[in-house]
């Protein structure tokens, strides 16, 4: 049961930071 909890909060960090690192104030996105 953790393990799957873990596995959804996973990608979800992971799109949250591409989201913050991806809109950078130079204006280069991912």
């Amino acid at each position: 049961m953790r393990d799957q909890i873990v596995s959804l909060i996973a990608p979800a960090k992971l799109t949250l930071s591409l989201q913050v690192t991806g809109i950078r104030p130079d204006g280069f996105h991912l």
